[in-house]
């Protein structure tokens, strides 16, 4: 069994508290409309993505601010292309990609999933304990 560190939560949780703004992929943009608070992310938090990333969740009304990507190779992955928008937009990362998680980590960007997402509109108050449990059933 490990042992949580509640200083390590903190810390989180005041990380959590503090998201202004936030690069977004497709995955996370998926799993947030698809369990109902995507909206209420997309007030919270000040949300930018690419343009392949709209192409590939069809969410050309989305509440983000799409940018273009830094110039790469013709053949680059639309991950890599939103994980070098992060970069080098200095933003946080909002994926469920185990691979993106994994480089944010390795490159030390901040990063947070859908989970993470709703637990910060609970930190925040924007939504309450029954929307919380039943956003989280669904997600």
């Amino acid at each position: 069994m490990t042992n949580i560190d509640e200083r390590e939560i903190e810390k989180v949780f005041l990380k959590l508290n503090r998201l202004k703004t936030a690069v977004i992929d497709s995955s996370s943009i998926i799993y947030l409309h698809k369990s109902g608070f995507l909206c209420h992310v997309a007030a919270a938090v000040e949300l930018y993505t690419i343009p392949q990333v709209i192409d590939e969740t069809g969410m050309e009304h989305l509440s983000a601010r799409v940018v273009d990507p830094p110039d790469l190779p013709g053949k680059t992955s639309t991950d890599r292309r939103l994980f070098a928008a992060a970069v080098s937009m200095k933003k946080a990362m909002i994926s469920e990609d185990r691979a993106i998680l994994l480089k944010c980590d390795a490159e030390g960007v901040e990063y947070y999933n859908a989970y993470n997402m709703l637990v910060m509109l609970r930190l925040r108050a924007l939504i309450d304990d029954t929307q919380f449990f039943r956003y989280e059933e669904k997600l």
